[in-house]
């Protein structure tokens, strides 16, 4: 059974930063998806590793973050299997971006 699934936007956050990163240096690139891959691996196996994020979630859909070099990755702690939510460097408006995706109503 897999330990960890990507959400859509997650995947094409991934693939934005790879595809940024190799065009600068495609090696550095294979190591960020393999970076990535380890703390996939990480938070399927302990989910409850992350911080708690109560500024992008409630009690009901508590959402977590774990630090993965410049990246913050945000995920649902309580799916199984573990959902990636979101990819995002550290630079980006974490906050405002996050909301967009998935407080709007």
């Amino acid at each position: 059974m897999k330990l960890y699934h990507l959400v859509p936007e997650a995947e094409e956050d991934l693939i934005r930063e790879y595809e940024y990163v190799y065009l600068q240096n495609p090696p550095a690139a294979e190591r960020l998806v393999e970076q990535f891959t380890h703390a996939f691996r990480h938070l399927g196996g302990w989910p409850e590793s992350g911080r708690l994020r109560p500024d992008l979630s409630n009690a009901e859909n508590p959402v977590r973050s774990w630090i993965a070099g410049k990246y913050l990755i945000l995920y649902d702690a309580q799916s199984t299997p573990l959902r990636i939510l979101a990819i995002l460097h550290g630079a980006q408006d974490i906050n405002r971006i996050f909301k967009e995706r998935y407080l709007t109503e």
